[in-house]
Protein backbone atom coordinates (compact mmCIF):
# COMPACT_ATOMS: atom_id res chain seq x y z
CA UNK A 1 0.00 0.00 0.00
CA UNK A 2 1.55 2.99 -1.03
CA UNK A 3 1.22 5.59 1.82
CA UNK A 4 -0.60 9.40 0.62
CA UNK A 5 0.25 12.19 2.98
CA UNK A 6 -3.64 14.19 2.63
CA UNK A 7 -3.79 15.69 5.69
CA UNK A 8 -5.41 12.18 7.33
CA UNK A 9 -2.33 9.80 6.86
CA UNK A 10 1.14 10.46 7.54
CA UNK A 11 4.47 8.73 5.94
CA UNK A 12 7.16 7.88 8.38
CA UNK A 13 10.03 5.58 8.37
CA UNK A 14 9.78 3.22 11.20
CA UNK A 15 10.65 3.77 13.63
CA UNK A 16 11.27 7.28 12.52
CA UNK A 17 14.73 8.42 11.91
CA UNK A 18 16.36 5.07 10.71
CA UNK A 19 16.32 4.70 7.31
CA UNK A 20 16.99 1.14 6.55
CA UNK A 21 13.25 0.02 7.98
CA UNK A 22 10.11 0.32 6.17
CA UNK A 23 7.84 3.44 5.66
CA UNK A 24 4.61 3.45 6.97
CA UNK A 25 1.47 5.16 7.28
CA UNK A 26 -0.15 6.16 10.57
CA UNK A 27 -2.99 8.96 11.56
CA UNK A 28 -1.85 12.40 12.25
CA UNK A 29 -2.07 12.31 15.83
CA UNK A 30 -1.34 8.86 16.70
CA UNK A 31 2.23 7.67 17.45
CA UNK A 32 2.91 4.15 18.71
CA UNK A 33 4.51 4.26 22.38
CA UNK A 34 7.39 6.04 23.09
CA UNK A 35 6.80 8.84 20.35
CA UNK A 36 4.65 11.67 20.45
CA UNK A 37 3.25 13.62 17.51
CA UNK A 38 5.26 17.15 16.78
CA UNK A 39 3.18 19.69 14.59
CA UNK A 40 6.41 21.53 14.17
CA UNK A 41 8.15 19.01 12.11
CA UNK A 42 4.65 17.21 11.04
CA UNK A 43 6.02 13.58 12.43
CA UNK A 44 6.40 11.53 14.75
CA UNK A 45 9.32 12.58 17.73
CA UNK A 46 11.13 10.10 20.56
CA UNK A 47 9.69 11.24 23.75
CA UNK A 48 12.59 11.29 26.29
CA UNK A 49 11.08 9.81 29.63
CA UNK A 50 14.30 10.08 31.65
CA UNK A 51 14.18 14.22 31.08
CA UNK A 52 10.50 14.32 31.49
CA UNK A 53 11.05 11.94 35.15
CA UNK A 54 8.50 9.48 33.45
CA UNK A 55 10.99 5.83 33.64
CA UNK A 56 10.28 3.52 36.23
CA UNK A 57 14.34 3.46 37.04
CA UNK A 58 13.95 3.50 41.03
CA UNK A 59 16.66 5.62 43.32
CA UNK A 60 19.52 3.46 42.21
CA UNK A 61 20.01 2.36 38.22
CA UNK A 62 20.42 5.64 35.41
CA UNK A 63 18.23 6.36 33.27
CA UNK A 64 19.19 6.42 29.25
CA UNK A 65 17.15 7.10 26.47
CA UNK A 66 16.89 5.62 23.48
CA UNK A 67 14.39 6.03 20.49
CA UNK A 68 11.01 4.55 21.11
CA UNK A 69 12.01 3.90 24.64
CA UNK A 70 14.68 3.88 27.73
CA UNK A 71 16.72 1.52 29.72
CA UNK A 72 17.82 1.52 33.67
CA UNK A 73 21.45 0.82 33.81
CA UNK A 74 22.79 -0.53 37.07
CA UNK A 75 26.07 0.35 38.39
CA UNK A 76 29.18 -1.53 37.82
CA UNK A 77 30.84 -1.70 41.36
CA UNK A 78 33.92 -3.15 39.19
CA UNK A 79 34.83 0.66 38.34
CA UNK A 80 35.55 1.41 41.98
CA UNK A 81 36.13 -1.56 43.93
CA UNK A 82 39.53 -2.36 44.66
CA UNK A 83 39.41 -6.14 44.42
CA UNK A 84 38.17 -8.34 41.86
CA UNK A 85 34.01 -8.06 41.87
CA UNK A 86 33.06 -11.27 39.60
CA UNK A 87 29.41 -10.45 40.52
CA UNK A 88 26.87 -8.52 37.53
CA UNK A 89 24.11 -6.29 38.28
CA UNK A 90 21.21 -6.26 36.57
CA UNK A 91 18.29 -4.15 36.66
CA UNK A 92 15.07 -5.89 38.14
CA UNK A 93 11.53 -4.04 37.44
CA UNK A 94 9.63 -5.64 40.40
CA UNK A 95 11.57 -3.59 42.81
CA UNK A 96 13.09 -1.05 40.74
CA UNK A 97 16.65 -2.19 41.84
CA UNK A 98 19.58 -3.64 40.41
CA UNK A 99 20.55 -7.24 42.28
CA UNK A 100 23.35 -9.32 41.32
CA UNK A 101 21.96 -13.31 41.57
CA UNK A 102 24.85 -14.84 39.34
CA UNK A 103 25.62 -16.42 43.10
CA UNK A 104 24.36 -16.78 46.67
CA UNK A 105 23.57 -15.17 48.69
CA UNK A 106 21.62 -12.35 46.03
CA UNK A 107 22.51 -8.88 47.12
CA UNK A 108 20.79 -5.80 46.05
CA UNK A 109 22.42 -2.60 45.34
CA UNK A 110 24.34 -0.78 47.16
CA UNK A 111 25.17 -4.73 48.71
CA UNK A 112 27.85 -6.79 47.04
CA UNK A 113 28.93 -10.18 48.34
CA UNK A 114 31.96 -10.54 50.00
CA UNK A 115 33.18 -14.00 52.11
CA UNK A 116 29.63 -15.30 51.06
CA UNK A 117 27.97 -12.15 52.60
CA UNK A 118 25.95 -9.35 51.31
CA UNK A 119 27.98 -5.99 52.48
CA UNK A 120 27.38 -2.46 52.07
CA UNK A 121 29.24 -0.49 49.35
CA UNK A 122 31.40 2.07 51.66
CA UNK A 123 30.96 4.28 48.42
CA UNK A 124 27.58 4.53 48.17
CA UNK A 125 26.38 7.87 49.71
CA UNK A 126 30.38 9.04 49.71
CA UNK A 127 30.68 12.53 47.70
CA UNK A 128 34.27 13.31 46.49
CA UNK A 129 35.67 16.42 45.08
CA UNK A 130 36.07 17.34 41.72
CA UNK A 131 38.25 15.30 39.74
CA UNK A 132 38.17 12.56 42.27
CA UNK A 133 36.68 8.98 42.43
CA UNK A 134 35.70 7.10 45.39
CA UNK A 135 37.16 3.97 45.78
CA UNK A 136 35.87 1.41 47.85
CA UNK A 137 38.52 -1.41 49.48
CA UNK A 138 38.15 -5.17 48.85
CA UNK A 139 36.33 -5.65 52.25
CA UNK A 140 34.15 -3.36 51.73
CA UNK A 141 34.42 -1.43 55.23
CA UNK A 142 36.16 2.02 54.23
CA UNK A 143 36.49 3.79 51.23
CA UNK A 144 38.71 6.87 50.10
CA UNK A 145 38.44 9.42 47.34
CA UNK A 146 41.15 8.86 45.27
CA UNK A 147 42.60 12.10 42.59
CA UNK A 148 41.97 11.06 38.83
CA UNK A 149 43.71 14.46 37.87
CA UNK A 150 47.00 15.83 38.95
CA UNK A 151 47.69 16.54 42.86
CA UNK A 152 47.89 20.92 43.28
CA UNK A 153 50.97 22.21 44.93
CA UNK A 154 49.82 21.48 48.45
CA UNK A 155 48.67 18.03 47.79
CA UNK A 156 45.18 18.30 48.82
CA UNK A 157 43.74 19.45 45.98
CA UNK A 158 43.05 17.15 43.22
CA UNK A 159 43.51 19.30 39.76
CA UNK A 160 41.94 18.51 35.97
CA UNK A 161 44.93 16.75 34.38
CA UNK A 162 46.41 19.21 32.27
CA UNK A 163 46.82 18.25 28.23
CA UNK A 164 50.87 18.21 28.92
CA UNK A 165 50.48 15.34 31.50
CA UNK A 166 48.58 13.93 28.90
CA UNK A 167 51.09 14.17 26.27
CA UNK A 168 53.88 13.24 28.26
CA UNK A 169 51.57 10.08 29.64
CA UNK A 170 51.48 9.04 25.88
CA UNK A 171 55.25 9.32 25.21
Amino acid sequence: MDCVNDGSLVCDTAPWNISRLSNICHEVNHCPWGYTWSEESRSCVDVDECAEGTHECGAVAQCVNVPGIYVCVCPKLQDHYAGSFTGRYRFSTGPQSCIDDTAEPVCSYPLFRYNGTCVLDACYGKWCGENEMCMTSVDGRSAECTCMGELGRDEDECLPISWEARRRRLR
